[in-house]
C-alpha cells in the first residue's frame, strides 16, 4: 500500500477484512466443513471485525472504477461482529443445528497473528459514491441462500 502511494499519483486501494463468498478459502466455507459430522465446534469470540461479501465488494469496486475514484478506502459490509457471532448467524441461516462454543483466540495456534479489534467502516466510500452498503447480516443471508441451493451442501447440512 505504501509502495503504491509512493510510486503512483493516481491509485485506488481497498482495505478488506473477513472476505467471504464463493470458493473454499474463506471462513464461512471452512466453518461448514469443520462442522461436518460433529455435534459442536469451537469458534473464537474475541476477534471482532467487519465481514465483506465478495458480491458486494465487486459491485462497489466496479462502481468506483466506473466513476474514476482515487485514494484508499475501507470496504466491508456495514456493522461488525465476532467470528463467533458470524458463525452462529450463518448456521442459523443455513439451518445447521450444531452447538457453537465460544472460545478465546489463544485456544488456537494460528500462523498469522490476528488483531483482536479490526472493524473497517465503509462510511468514506459510501459518501464518495453516494451509496449504502448492506449490513453483514444481510450479506450473510444472501450468501446462505446460495449455499442452501449449492448441491455440495445438500444432504450435508441443509434440508
Amino acid at each position: 500500500e505504501e509502495a503504491v502511494r509512493e510510486q503512483m499519483e493516481d491509485f485506488l486501494v481497498f482495505r478488506l477484512s473477513w472476505l467471504f463468498g464463493e470458493g473454499q478459502n474463506n471462513f464461512l466455507y471452512k466453518l461448514t466443513r469443520w462442522a461436518e459430522g460433529k455435534k459442536s465446534i469451537q469458534v473464537v469470540d474475541d476477534e471482532i471485525s467487519a465481514p465483506a461479501f465478495t458480491e458486494d465488494v465487486v459491485k462497489v469496486v466496479l462502481l468506483a472504477l466506473e466513476r474514476g475514484l482515487k485514494g484508499t478506502y475501507h470496504l466491508a459490509n456495514s456493522g461488525h461482529c465476532s467470528r463467533y457471532e458470524l458463525a452462529k448467524y450463518y448456521f442459523d441461516r443455513i439451518g445447521v443445528s450444531r452447538k457453537i462454543i465460544p472460545v478465546s483466540s489463544v485456544t488456537f495456534q494460528t500462523k498469522a497473528k490476528r488483531p483482536v479489534f479490526s472493524p473497517m467502516s465503509p462510511a468514506k466510500i459510501c459518501r464518495r459514491l453516494n451509496i449504502s452498503i448492506p449490513t453483514w447480516q444481510d450479506a450473510v443471508e444472501r450468501f446462505a441462500i446460495t449455499q442452501r441451493e449449492n448441491k455440495a451442501f445438500k444432504g450435508v447440512f441443509c434440508p
